[in-house]
């Protein structure tokens, strides 16, 4: 049977509301047939995960979003599974216990367990071993973050400008531009040719009324190449 190797955790909370944080444990550890006199180290090692145990007296329905996340991890992970299937869990959680629950992922990960996430954070998919880029139910990319992000390597810059909103929206006109996205206050820019384009760029920025700032080269992020990828792909289709 495939059943006692995996765990599935859902971006929606599937608990039981009506239970506390450890009947809810304690139903998963019977529904999974985690011998008793294993449970007390598992449920003690998932809380200090967790930070869960002052809290198991609580009615599941009444915990905050990240603790709902952090509860429904602890359930799938209880009977130790091999692979561990993660649609999008992190999904409206707060930053403290989005982290807690990556941390959790990445421990269980260093002990052997094999994690599969589905997620719309690149950052959180720069911390997997190897990442699938999908578009419209499209395979774009499938490879380590770092190959990824290597096919774009010294291709992007950064520009600090007086106004990013209004810039990217010029540079965007420019028929050498590559993309131009905002990212903060900076705008992540690749040209046709940074060399030939850049001056005749920056002319025309400063020409609008919107000073640069600053520029330079810099590391290309997930986000970058799946930015780059799927314009690619959508000039392909026309």
């Amino acid at each position: 049977m495939v059943k006692p190797h995996i765990a599935y955790m859902s971006q929606r909370f599937g608990l039981y509301t009506d239970l506390t944080v450890r009947e809810n444990i304690d139903f998963y550890s019977d529904l999974y047939q985690v011998p008793q006199q294993d449970r007390p180290a598992r449920v003690a090692r998932l809380y200090d995960f967790s930070a869960l145990g002052e809290f198991e007296n609580r009615l599941a329905g009444q915990l905050s979003g990240g603790m709902k996340q952090k509860l429904s991890l602890c359930c799938a992970l209880i009977h130790h599974p091999e692979v561990m299937l993660l649609d999008e869990p992190t999904f409206g959680v707060d930053p403290i216990s989005r982290r807690d629950l990556w941390l959790i992922v990445h421990e269980m990960v260093a002990e052997g367990m094999t994690a599969m996430v589905s997620t719309a954070y690149l950052d959180e998919a720069e911390r997997c071993d190897r990442v699938a880029l999908l578009h419209r139910g499209r395979l774009l990319a499938l490879d380590t973050p770092e190959a990824l992000r290597a096919h774009l390597a010294g291709k992007i810059y950064t520009v600090r400008t007086s106004d990013p909103r209004r810039a990217s929206s010029l540079l965007r006109q420019k028929p050498c531009v590559t993309h131009a996205t905002l990212f903060g206050e900076t705008i992540h820019l690749t040209l046709d040719d940074w060399a030939r384009d850049w001056p005749h760029t920056h002319e025309q920025l400063e020409a609008h009324g919107v000073r640069v700032i600053e520029h330079g080269p810099t590391d290309p992020s997930l986000e970058d190449v799946f930015i780059q990828l799927v314009r690619t792909a959508a000039a392909g289709d026309e």
